[in-house]
């Protein structure tokens, strides 16, 4: 009985990522530790990002929640320069190798008046409220990537432009 709680404990410390990926073209440029994206500052090519709290309509959840994150955009542009803004596609790609992918030009249109925030925790909480999918208990930590503007009429699905990502393990920006 010891070995297998013990078992089930590795487990559950072995679903969280310590770093994100950032890629270009298949090729790696950045590794960030998670503990430093959740120190709420952070700064890369001599440029500086705070996080900031934004409460928002989950339009994927369903529910209201408050976020503590980096304005996604502004986070991007500190990485890749601003001309990730022009590569044809980002892709996401999270801890059980579950891939989204967005034609940027699309998601840029899209989000207009919509920011996006890549959130490190809830805020008051340590992490994120769990959910429910395929009957599993999922904690979307340790990064999740939300959106703003929403209301509670707007429904979210898997051909919408805007991805919400959670478990967020590598970000890649493709220019061909």
């Amino acid at each position: 009985m010891k070995f297998v709680c013990i078992v089930v404990l590795f487990a559950s410390f072995s679903v969280f990522s310590s770093e994100l990926i950032l890629k270009q073209n298949g090729k790696i440029i950045n590794k960030i530790d998670i503990v430093s994206i959740k120190s709420g500052q952070f700064s890369s090519n001599g440029k500086f990002i705070g996080s900031l709290d934004k409460t928002l309509f989950n339009a994927w959840r369903g529910y209201e929640r408050t976020y503590r994150g980096y304005s996604f955009y502004e986070l991007l542009d500190v990485i890749y320069g601003e001309n990730w803004r022009k590569a044809k596609t980002i892709s996401f790609y999270a801890l059980d190798g579950y891939k989204q992918v967005a034609n940027i030009s699309k998601m840029i249109r899209s989000s207009h008046g919509k920011p996006g925030y890549l959130s490190y925790t809830e805020t008051g909480k340590k992490g994120f409220s769990k959910f429910k999918r395929k009957n599993k208990i999922v904690d979307p930590g340790p990064l999740y990537l939300v959106w703003s503007n929403f209301s509670e009429s707007d429904k979210a699905s898997h051909g919408d432009t805007l991805k919400w990502p959670y478990q967020l393990k590598t970000i890649e920006i493709k220019t061909e």
